[in-house]
């Protein structure tokens, strides 16, 4: 009995140790390289936010601009061609954003579900496997 015991004990070292080779330490792994990569990917993504968004704004300022110009002139018809350049302008950088923003979603979303589903990939089968292991040894009563 004691004999039996020993090999289960033994058995079941050996498979925590494989499970911490196998499936913590390339987690870990995992874990430390997709910090680096959202970290870089965070910055990026708000990098091209706020460009986006400062041109947009100073499409709006500038449309600002000329719209007290206008108001301010004697003849506000001249500025009108000029006017509706620049609402067109800001519509599409607006748009623009807009998708960019939607995209960014996406992208977010991908990731999260990338690395979500990784526990449920090969070592955890692995894993289940091994679990059957312990008992084969053991003789029936």
């Amino acid at each position: 009995m004691a004999e039996v015991h020993r090999q289960i004990q033994m058995q079941l070292e050996e498979m925590l140790k494989c499970f911490h080779n196998e499936l913590l330490s390339e987690l870990e792994k995992k874990v430390e390289l997709d910090a680096r990569y959202l970290t870089a990917a965070l910055k990026k993504y708000q990098v091209e936010h706020k460009s986006k968004g400062e041109s947009l704004e100073k499409c709006q300022g500038e449309l600002k601009k000329l719209r007290r110009k206008s108001q301010g002139s004697k003849n506000p018809s001249k500025y009108g061609e000029k006017e509706l350049q620049y609402v067109e302008t800001i519509s599409s950088k607006q748009s623009e954003l807009d998708s960019f923003i939607a995209e960014g979603y996406k992208t977010a979303l991908s990731e999260e579900r990338r690395r979500y589903c990784f526990p449920g990939g090969p070592p955890v089968r692995r894993g289940q496997e091994q679990q059957r292991l312990p008992w084969q040894g053991v003789p029936a009563k």
